[in-house]
């Protein structure tokens, strides 16, 4: 799989973007790309995060995600959470289902 497509963003018809991560490791590694798939998107905006090929996430990937809720406008954008199955225990510990709407 080429480096540009391991995550995705489009918006959908209803203006709701959809980043999916198509990477198993989460992790620092992915921090460009992950910046680059919601930079140009601004305030406002519902998110949704597609987790559905990730097994593993590191402390640096949930601070991505922390980056990224402060960059959107945590209270102007609406970021939700879904197929995060395989990773969900790590999100309970962090407490992010207070920061965003896991579905």
């Amino acid at each position: 799989m080429d480096d540009d497509k391991q995550i995705t963003a489009e918006e959908s018809s209803d203006g709701t973007i959809v980043i999916t991560i198509l990477l198993e490791k989460f992790s620092f590694d992915s921090h460009r790309l992950f910046k680059q798939s919601y930079a140009k998107y601004t305030e406002g905006k519902n998110i949704v995060i597609d987790f559905k090929r990730v097994v593993y996430i590191d402390s640096s990937a949930l601070g991505m995600l922390l980056l990224m809720r402060e960059t959107c406008g945590a209270e102007a954008s609406k970021i939700s959470f879904v197929n995060y199955r395989q990773i969900k225990r790590i999100f309970e510990v962090a407490n992010f289902q207070r920061l965003f709407e896991m579905k």
